[in-house]
């Protein structure tokens, strides 16, 4: 991709964003929320997430030596100051290493007090030594200075109503430590109290990395931090010939030397295969700890598409998930938990990557998943949880449920691959286990679990999920849980539309005029009002139905976005629509405005999504022009035509064939216009617009 297209693209994703978010919060951008991992690909089917992959795929496409080609996506990511451009820039700069990382990555606090994200951490960590004596002194007084936590306690208590008690300030402060003191470590000039103070939390059961997915609060193991005085990097062969027997935790309290330091994931990460195969070769049972750091970086490495030999994994994997941990060590617990979550992440990504596994591999997959399935994680009282409120965050956070997402994967694979796949009827265990959690299992993270990976099922075994599309999406609840993991994260279906037609009516019931509690919730009604729309559109969902449903509950807002979002969606102008389609949106719009005729102004907002409808190019012109004069006249505005809504150029396109059409409509704006916004950025056009129509009489 060229720096042109990068560009462009860049400005469309910055339109998105501008569209829903306020100037207060323009660099923040909620993108860690929305793309929690940079290169995913999967979880987010909307315009900003898929502008957000098409970004990360040119980024991607730069060669490390490209020197001129960095330097252009460079340039083109950071002159938008959003948090998501800034993470796409350093995911580059974690490719080119030998692109200077640019200042004013360096220089934005945000990044290292508040936002500090994954790709942040590791560009610091693996670039540090080659930044300026100056820059790694600012990093160091940004961490010896603290964040605000006085700030930080009225911002949990402002979005999530939670008060915070001493003991929640003092967690919250240590993992805040731990993370940017992590991050430092390869600093030269890191020194000894530093690195003892990271030793310290990291033993207490602070994660060092600050992780994406899976995602973790406190994750003793998974980072064994070197010190000056024992710099020696440790390798599974120690934990062969000297781990095995040990305690290390007992040791490292007693203040004797922690043979783990020096383990990182990261260490793995970079050159998976001689771990893996080292856990090949020994058949006696590894400490947990250091178990996990090799499985944690195991996962990172294939994340980044390396390969590694997975017999001696799965065994060490399997024996480790079978021992248990009592509930008196809640530090081991705790790294237990992180452990299965991992693995059944590391197999989920395996699966959904089509990596080739021997039959006997397969089995003892199915045989793990099974297993982990059965986990008491998460628990009543982490399920109703008011730090995690989201079930869908929950669900690949808790080991059941992320098992259950790895186990479903496994059904697609067996469906797609298995020559004597005949439906879950023919693979008893894996449909005892989904009837058993559909029906029993009171958890919502369980429920959001079937939710997100319905449409796999579906292209499994469509009678089995026609079926239990009912119980999984049943009115309750939990429906929300399932249905808005569901309808956030997937396109709408045809195919799948009868089996989830109820299901779109019980979300629509539950609309309260509109407004739903929480962000996502929202983004899920929003979700929800395209998919309608689209059904509509194909003739799947009848007019009737749609006005005393959706658009009879829904508020001006949602039933803006419905329409603007339809216009969008209707493709280029040069593949007309079916003239049933286009039939069939006429009569749509034509009964909104007569739905609408008697309501109020702010009623009338509604209108102003035919914008899109107009620059989609669709559409007969004299009724499009007929249309769009009546919109301007009832809500008495030009905002719809305004710089970036593409309604002017597709008059200046009609000029010649209908002037006087043409021009009553834009005279009309102008004279909605009186603080003349309309001339921003679009006067040119403006005046090619009148001219052509002069021009043609």
């Amino acid at each position: 991709m060229g720096r042109a297209l990068v560009t462009t693209l860049c400005r469309a994703l910055d339109f998105c964003l501008r569209r829903e978010s306020s100037r207060a919060d323009r660099y923040s951008d909620g993108s860690k929320t929305w793309r929690r991992e940079i290169t995913e690909q999967h979880e987010r089917t909307d315009i900003q997430g898929a502008l957000t992959s098409a970004l990360v795929r040119a980024v991607e496409r730069v060669k490390a030596d490209d020197e001129a080609g960095a330097q252009d996506v460079l340039s083109s990511l950071l002159k938008q100051r959003r948090l998501i451009f800034d993470r796409l820039a350093i995911h580059g700069l974690l490719r080119w290493t030998s692109t200077e990382i640019p200042a004013s990555i360096l220089a934005t606090r945000a990044l290292f007090f508040d936002l500090f994200t994954p790709e942040y951490q590791s560009l610091l960590r693996l670039r540090m030594g080659e930044l300026s004596q100056e820059d790694r002194a600012t990093l160091r007084a940004w961490l010896s200075g603290g964040f605000n936590v006085d700030a930080w306690k009225a911002n949990v208590r402002e979005h999530l109503g939670i008060e915070l008690t001493p003991t929640d300030v003092d967690q919250l402060v240590k993992e805040w430590r731990v993370q940017r003191l992590w991050a430092l470590e390869t600093d030269p000039d890191f020194g000894k109290e530093r690195a003892d103070e990271l030793s310290a939390l990291v033993g207490a059961g602070f994660a060092g990395e600050a992780r994406v997915h899976p995602r973790t609060r406190g994750a003793g193991g998974f980072v064994g931090p070197a010190t000056i005085d024992d710099p020696r990097p440790w390798t599974m062969e120690d934990a062969c010939t000297s781990l095995a027997s040990r305690d290390t935790r007992a040791e490292s309290d007693n203040g004797g030397a922690n043979p783990l330091r020096g383990l990182s994931s990261t260490a793995v990460q970079r050159d998976p295969q001689p771990f893996a195969l080292a856990l090949a070769k020994t058949t006696s049972d590894l400490p947990l700890r250091p178990l996990s750091i090799v499985i944690q970086g195991l996962w990172e490495a294939q994340i980044g598409g390396k390969t590694f030999e997975w017999s001696g994994v799965l065994s060490h994997c399997r024996k480790a998930c079978a021992i248990s941990v009592g509930a008196d060590d809640s530090e081991l617990a705790e790294t237990s938990d992180v452990f299965k979550r991992t693995v059944a992440s590391l197999i989920q990504h395996a699966l959904e990557r089509n990596l080739p596994f021997a039959p006997e591999e397969l089995r003892e997959i199915r045989e793990l998943l099974v297993a982990l399935c059965e986990d008491a994680d998460p628990t009543p009282a982490r399920d109703t949880s008011e730090v995690e409120q989201d079930p869908y965050t929950r669900s690949i956070n808790t080991v059941r449920s992320s098992a259950l997402h790895a186990l479903i994967e496994l059904v697609g694979r067996l469906s797609r691959v298995s020559k004597e796949w005949q439906g879950l009827s023919g693979s008893t265990d894996l449909l005892k286990v989904l009837e058993a959690h559909l029906h029993s299992d009171p958890s919502s993270a369980v429920r959001a679990t079937y939710g997100s990976r319905f449409p796999v099922l579906f292209d499994a075994d469509p009678q089995w999920a026609t079926a239990a599309a009912p119980y999984i999406f049943q009115a309750g609840p939990r429906f929300r849980a399932a249905w808005d993991a569901y309808v956030r994260a997937w396109q709408p279906s045809e195919l799948m539309f009868t089996a989830l037609r109820a299901a779109y009516d019980t979300a629509v019931n539950l609309l309260p005029g509109g407004q739903s509690e929480g962000a996502d919730e929202g983004e899920a009604d929003r979700h929800l009002a395209y998919h309608l729309m689209y059904f509509y559109a194909r003739g799947h969902l009848p007019l009737d139905s749609l006005t005393t449903g959706f658009l009879a509950r829904a508020k001006p807002g949602l039933r803006g976005i419905a329409l603007s979002e339809l216009g969008r969606s209707l493709g280029p102008a040069r593949i007309p629509l079916p003239i049933e389609m286009a039939d069939r949106l006429m009569v749509l719009w034509e009964s909104r405005v007569v739905s609408l005729a008697e309501l109020g102004s702010a009623e009338q907002e509604e209108l102003m999504s035919f914008g899109t409808w107009i620059s989609s190019g669709h559409f007969e012109t004299p009724w499009l022009l007929a249309k769009l004069y009546e919109v301007v006249q009832r809500t008495r505005s030009a905002r719809l035509a305004f710089a970036g809504s593409r309604v002017l150029e597709r008059l200046a396109g009609l000029a010649f064939a209908h002037p006087k059409e043409v021009n009553e409509c834009l005279q009309l704006m102008v004279v909605h216009d009186p603080d003349n916004h309309l001339l921003f950025g679009t006067k040119d056009l403006i005046t090619s617009t009148l001219s052509r129509g002069l021009a043609a009489g």
